[in-house]
């Protein structure tokens, strides 16, 4: 069998790992050109990646990605580590309140993240996917279009692939699978709408954009501790410190983009700089003795979204021969972490469907349903978070009281997340389980132990100091200077 798998990042990588393993025939095109031959981590920048925007942001690849790495390509690993991508140990993230009395239990070596550039993770996957025999890879290539066979329901058998310098014709390549791993911008599914295709698209803007500016550790630093969690979280902004490899990292502002004065503001590196230094611990980030910026450059990243997309409608499915992984098929808010993860989950747990099962319906409804069964919960979840932050970031805006719910889940959210991170290794251990895909995101909540130990966390007034001090917005604008 022959799966033609559409994009080279991270979904599209994996799609070609999880189905070579099964012993198929790969396929692979990626419409941006091939990375640099020999792997130089202080001239990643010079590799141009259109097709992805996040490249400037470190990825942290969590525990639950990092496990099926090991367990599945143990050289891939090797390979990762010989680049400069590092482990964060579960103990190497606890504050130092809560590492003072943390008592370490064996699952903790699961709650283990590979932190790296996205670059340096797509370079060393790509080599090591290049490698594999039966992988073909297809660069500067870009897909026209989709080939079907009008059957009932319509079936998609290959596709049509240009140069992307267009010197001459889509060339037709026919597989007995086709993956679509294109991503945030793919547009393959229009032609399936075009064609009488019902797909039905669930899509939720989160209304946050990212800035962010790349630096360099300078000589004998050493990247600043997260302290419990590697962000400053408020209603109003996000900033956080991402470490990544070979002594790179980035700051990241997060704002919202209906926030004019703040979204103006943190584009240009003087007001940005300028932002972190009001806040104690980012002004340490971009202290000059510590590190230095990479470039006079604020990197945006907008249309960050909560994205679901079917195509078996009522148990039946609508085109046979297709899957949608990684971001084409559903998607979070990248602060949350999720894309990696969910996509090499996905390309596995669809090489072992394709594996098992030879019926074209039979193989689509268990893939869609599979999708709702592992990641339905946790995708409410990341969207029920960022729709409460934004209500409470709106009535604060509009000077209006904040609603009992609200007032009740910012008072969880001030001793859970700001306080209880910090100051308990239990609480910040159950919280992160759910982050590196080991439980479901929300699945803390329902321990007692956890309510146990927030209970006595809320009441210990040595732990109300924890939070980072935050100047209030009007202030910030205020010292910004903006009009």
């Amino acid at each position: 069998m022959r799966v033609i798998v559409i994009g080279g990042g991270i979904a599209g990588m994996s799609a070609a790992l999880a189905i070579h393993a099964k012993g198929f025939a790969v396929t692979l095109i990626e419409r941006d050109p091939p990375p640099p031959a020999e792997f130089d981590p202080h001239a990643l920048s010079t590799w141009r990646r259109r097709g992805a925007p996040q490249v400037p942001h470190p990825h942290f690849l969590m525990g639950g990605l990092r496990n099926l790495i090991y367990a599945h390509h143990p050289k891939l690993v090797e390979a990762l580590l010989a680049a400069g991508v590092w482990e964060l140990q579960f103990a190497d993230s606890l504050h130092p309140v809560a590492k003072a009395t943390y008592q370490p239990i064996a699952s903790d070596a699961q709650l283990t993240a590979f932190v790296s550039r996205r670059a340096t993770l797509e370079i060393v996957i790509r080599k090591y996917v290049d490698a594999l025999p039966g992988v073909e890879v297809l660069a500067d290539r870009e897909v026209d279009r989709l080939l079907f066979e009008r059957t009932d329901p319509l079936t998609v058998v290959g596709v049509a692939v240009r140069d992307r310098a267009g010197t001459s014709p889509p060339v037709e390549l026919r597989g007995d699978i086709v993956i679509d791993a294109s991503g945030r911008s793919g547009r393959l599914h229009r032609q399936l709408i075009d064609a009488g295709v019902t797909v039905l698209d669930e899509h939720y803007e989160s209304g946050d954009v990212y800035f962010t500016r790349v630096y360099r550790l300078n000589p004998g630093q050493r990247y600043a501790p997260l302290h419990g969690l590697p962000g400053i979280i408020t209603d109003s902004f996000t900033i956080g410190m991402l470490p990544a490899d070979n002594g790179y990292f980035t700051v990241t502002i997060a704002v919202w983009k209906a926030d004019s004065e703040l979204y103006e503001a943190v584009k240009e590196p003087a007001k940005f700089d300028a932002f972190c230094r009001l806040i104690p611990r980012a002004a340490g980030w971009i202290d000059p003795a510590f590190a230095t910026p990479l470039n006079d450059v604020v990197y945006g990243f907008g249309g960050l979204d909560s994205f679901w997309r079917k195509t078996v409608v009522d148990g039946r499915p609508n085109v046979l021969g297709l899957f949608f992984i990684g971001d084409t098929a559903l998607r979070t808010n990248p602060k949350y972490g999720r894309g990696c993860t969910w996509g090499f989950t996905q390309a596995h747990l669809l090489a072992d469907i394709l594996l098992r099962d030879s019926d074209p319906k039979r193989r689509i409804i268990e893939y869609e349903e599979t999708l709702e069964r592992e990641f339905r919960g946790n995708w409410r979840a990341t969207l029920g978070m960022d729709r409460a932050r934004r209500r409470r970031h709106e009535a604060s805006l509009a000077a209006r009281p904040l609603s009992i719910a609200d007032r009740i889940a910012l008072s969880l959210d001030n001793v859970v997340i700001q306080r209880g991170m910090r100051a308990d290794a239990h609480l910040h251990r159950a919280i992160m389980t759910g982050y590196h895909g080991l439980a479901g995101l929300s699945d803390w909540a329902k321990s007692p132990s956890v309510w146990w130990h927030a209970m006595k966390i809320a009441c210990t007034p040595s732990t109300r100091h924890l939070p980072d001090p935050i100047p209030a917005r009007e202030r910030i604008v205020a010292a910004l200077g903006v009009a």
